[in-house]
């Protein structure tokens, strides 16, 4: 488990529902996760942005595919967090 962190859904906003039944439902296949996110009606871009946070906080830089995570913001500074939380 990547920092400790157990995804749970939340029933706190419309987008935080969609991001986690997202999360949940692509547990096994984050990329395909990120894609039904980044692919639903309305505010796709924030569901997408919380299904990746949810499913990297869960599996780590290694649930993305080696090509993108150069492009992830901010990954050297996640690496650290990760490391400090385990």
């Amino acid at each position: 488990m990547a920092c400790g962190v157990q995804v749970r859904a939340a029933a706190v906003t419309t987008r935080d529902d969609a991001g986690s039944h997202d999360t949940l439902r692509h547990a096994d296949d984050p990329v395909g996760g990120l894609a039904r996110a980044a692919s639903t009606s309305g505010d796709s871009d924030s569901i997408a942005c919380l299904t990746g946070a949810f499913l990297g906080a869960r599996y780590g830089m290694s649930a993305w595919p080696a090509d993108w995570q150069h492009r992830i913001e901010y990954a050297d500074q996640l690496a650290t967090l990760a490391t400090a939380w385990d």
